[in-house]
């Protein structure tokens, strides 16, 4: 009898043990997951909205939009009431700096582009990048 009680305990321990690991990793690993995603969703919703403000500042000064930073630089720093560390980033299409925030990033960090268009051709990229 003592030992069917001690099976039964050793069982009833393990399996206390197991599920305790499995909610220990599984809740924070989901929890992550969904932040990420949700992380992710809003990083390439604001890039796409800074590209469209860019697209139409573009369009409506093909010529002298490279050059007109004062303006570049106020689009880059109307963002969203989130508080998370970020850099904007205005690239040319061969990735140099066209203009952009000096904000240093611990990473890990993650980001987005999107192409600003000129005519229906993409004539520059906006970068943000977010820190985790």
């Amino acid at each position: 009898m003592k030992t069917k009680g001690r099976s039964i305990s050793r069982i009833t321990s393990l399996l206390a043990g197991a599920i305790t690991i499995v909610v220990s990793i599984l809740v924070p690993a989901g929890y992550f997951l969904i932040s990420y995603q949700y992380m992710m969703g809003s990083l390439d919703t604001q890039t796409e909205i800074s590209a469209q403000a860019l697209t139409s500042l573009v369009t409506a000064n093909p010529e002298t939009w490279r050059q007109d930073k004062a303006t570049l630089a106020g689009v880059l720093k109307s963002r969203t009431a989130v508080k998370v560390p970020e850099a904007r980033l205005i690239l040319d299409l061969q990735g140099k700096r066209i203009a952009g925030s000096a904000v240093s990033l611990t990473p890990p960090a993650v980001s987005r582009r999107h192409y600003i268009y000129d005519a229906g051709s993409p004539v520059a990229q906006i970068e943000i990048t977010q820190s985790l």
